[in-house]
Parts: structure tokens; sequence; C-alpha cells
């Protein structure tokens, strides 16, 4: 083996010796690690959260059409499924955009219309609130179960999901993906905390469903002049 060979492997070992990790590396690789567990970890938690908000669906749908009279049980029940379709379908659209969007002078959101994203993160996230902008709009559905139309619920339950949830949402929630910690909406940067939706989600379905009742007024020959209360029967 001449000099010049022996010069070239003893190169080629060195180059790989200062491939090799060094503390700092593994370190670095030791924390990139830790970060994209926690992330699946995150992940995971919001699809089970995400199930549990789903599962409410189903609960208030039992409720609603159990309270109701057995003739508009059917009727009760099909506008607990329509309204979660209509709601997670409008805020796929646009809900998600005016709600988490760019934020136009911390108003509205306009950005992200007909989401699509190939990060898991954002799409957890997705499900999550349209979790909740379904669950808002069946807030509406109790209080005004066996008094409605069914188109005229659907109208309702349209404008509520795809306008009314996402512009108080964007006050309250909105932030930038990059750093959550910055807050777009006027409510957000005030320092406003709603950790699990008593006002985004359960006040803004309170509050329609509220000003419905005002409009459509008392269920017709239960209150009578004399103060006096009748018990409609269950059939």
């Amino acid at each position: 083996m001449t000099g010049d060979e022996i010069q070239l492997l003893i190169n080629e070992l060195q180059s790989k010796i200062e491939q090799l990790p060094t503390k700092n590396t593994l370190k670095a690789l030791e924390f990139r690690l830790d970060a994209i567990l926690q992330a699946n970890l995150d992940t995971f938690w919001l699809l089970i959260c995400a199930i549990l908000v789903f599962l409410m669906q189903a609960g208030f749908m039992c409720l609603e059409s159990g309270l109701s009279r057995n003739k508009n049980s059917i009727n009760v029940a099909l506008k607990n499924v329509t309204d979660f379709g209509i709601a997670v379908v409008t805020f796929w659209a646009f809900g998600f955009a005016l709600m988490y969007g760019t934020s136009v002078m911390g108003l509205f959101g306009n950005r992200f219309y007909f989401f699509t994203t190939h990060v898991a993160g954002y799409q957890t996230y997705f499900v999550f609130q349209a979790m909740f902008v379904a669950t808002a709009a069946t807030i509406i559905s109790g209080a005004v179960a066996e008094r409605l139309r069914f188109f005229s619920y659907v109208i309702i339950t349209f404008v509520t999901s795809g306008i009314l949830y996402p512009i108080v949402g964007h006050w309250a929630w909105a932030f930038n993906f990059d750093d959550p910690t910055e807050k777009f909406g006027w409510l957000g940067k005030m320092g406003y905390l709603d950790f699990a939706g008593a006002s985004v989600v359960h006040s803004v379905g309170g509050w329609v469903a509220l000003s419905v009742l005002l409009i459509i007024g008392n269920r017709t020959g239960r209150y009578r002049k004399e103060n006096s209360k009748k018990n409609f029967p269950r059939k």
C-alpha cells in the first residue's frame, strides 16, 4: 500500500469520526424528539376532547327528543342531526376563516376560506373547534324544540355557525398560529380568557336562543290570563 493510499484512508477515517454525534448534537436530537412526542400527545389529547364534545351532541339529541311530545320526537332528533352537519360544513367553508383568519381591526378574520392543510395539528384543531360550533347550534335546538319549522331552524343554524359564533370566537380566541401568545381579537388583546367556552360557545348559543324565543313568544295556550299554567299531554 502506497503512502497516498494510506493518507486517503486516514482522511476517510477522520471524516467519519467528525461525523459522529457530539454531546451538543445528542442534546439537540433529544430535545427534538421530546418536542415531536409532546406535539403528538397534544394532538391525541385534542382528538379525545373533540370526541367527548361530539358525544354531547348525541346527549342533547336524546335529552331533547325525550322531553318532547311523542309526535315531535323524531322531528326534534332530526334537527339535532341536521344542525351538526350544517354547522360543520358552514364552519369549514367560511366560519373558520372568520374566526381564525388574518384579523381585520380585531373584529373578524379574513383568511383560510374552505380550510385545507396537511399539518396534523391544524387539522385536529379544526375538528375540535367544529365540535364546539355544533354544540353552540344545538343549544338553540333545545330552546326552540317543537316551536319552529324545520327550514326556519336550518336558517338559524346557518347564521349562527357561519357568522355569529365565528365572529365572537375571533374576539376572544383568535391567535397567531406561529406564536400562540399573540392574540388578534380585541377581547383577547385586552387579556380576556375563556378557556372552556363558557362565553364563546354556551353564551352565544344561549343569547341566540333567547333572541329567537323573544321573537316567537310563549307557547300558544301555555300561559293564561289568570297566570295559571297548562300542562301539555305527552302525545
